[in-house]
């Protein structure tokens, strides 16, 4: 559940979007603004989840090399017998799968640090392409354990792979389950990971429905507003305060919210969005419209 504090003022900023471009609630281009609206906390999670990849997989780049040493003693002890050609076939993808996911940990540790690339785009692709690696190498080790116990007579050169393959499971799981860090609300090391990515994808949804359930009484609004204004109409308002306003009455006529909440809340917008004689005046007309 978001915080009805994040869901107005992004409520706000939406209502404010929709008044300047004259657009409808069925015509407004909401993609496009929710793409300028969450670039910064977009950029904040990209980089959250990278340091959490680059975190659990800080024990791959040895990982690798102790992996490539015992697979080529494998394979070079496999080396003639035709009976093991599956199996050194594995090997060897197990192997380039390896190399490819330490290429991609530089890649993602490069972009991380790097400030002249697009933030948040780069770092969910390298993130993706190494949680994606990550999850391929658990299920090729599994095959390789199947393979492993199918070959008795090679169990002194296999069981040295077997070992760091189920050493290094753990941190390829980890990885893989950072693709859908939602699902991490359970896990304590993560939590605050997943409750960030519950609210990107939470916050448009939530604010729009607010949003359109608003406007379905903004012509009500528009007589209590005009009702406690003095030789003026509600559309010679300043959009921003006149938003503050809709927000104001909407939740104290539908939601039920008490007065001296709304005008707390009401005033505190028009402080941070608005000029400094916004917030007496705002207060003034939600007085009113209570008192009437």
């Amino acid at each position: 559940m978001l915080s009805p504090v994040i869901v107005r003022k992004y409520a706000l900023r939406l209502l404010y979007a929709m008044f300047e471009n004259g657009d409808s609630p069925e015509s407004f281009d909401y993609a496009s603004f929710w793409e300028l609206a969450q670039e910064s906390e977009r950029e904040r999670f990209a980089k959250a989840r990278a340091k959490s990849v680059l975190h659990c997989m800080r024990t791959q780049p040895d990982a690798h090399r102790l992996v490539e040493l015992r697979i080529a003693a494998a394979l070079e002890g496999t080396r003639g017998d035709l009976t093991a050609a599956s199996l050194r076939e594995q090997l060897e993808g197990y192997l380039s799968r390896s190399a490819a996911l330490g290429s991609a940990l530089k890649a993602l540790s490069y972009s991380l640090n790097d400030k002249r690339r697009d933030g948040a785009g780069q770092l969910d692709l390298c993130c993706a392409d190494l949680c994606a690696l990550a999850a391929t190498l658990v299920e090729m080790g599994e095959t390789l354990s199947t393979l492993f116990a199918d070959r008795p007579d090679y169990r002194l050169l296999l069981e040295p792979v077997a070992v760091v393959l189920r050493r290094r499971k753990a941190d390829l799981s980890c990885c893989a389950s950072l693709r859908t860090p939602e699902l991490l609300k359970d896990d304590a090391e993560y939590a605050s990971l997943a409750e960030s990515c519950e609210k990107l994808r939470a916050l448009p949804h939530e604010t729009e429905a607010y949003v359109r359930d608003l406007l379905r009484h903004r012509s009500r609004y528009d007589e209590k507003i005009a009702a406690a204004l003095e030789h003026y109409t509600p559309e010679r308002v300043d959009t921003v305060d006149r938003c503050i306003l809709y927000l104001a009455l909407y939740e104290l006529l539908v939601h039920g919210l008490k007065v001296q909440i709304v005008v707390a809340e009401a005033t505190a917008l028009a402080h941070e969005y608005s000029g400094r004689k916004s917030a007496p005046f705002v207060h003034g007309i939600i007085s009113a419209v209570a008192n009437a």
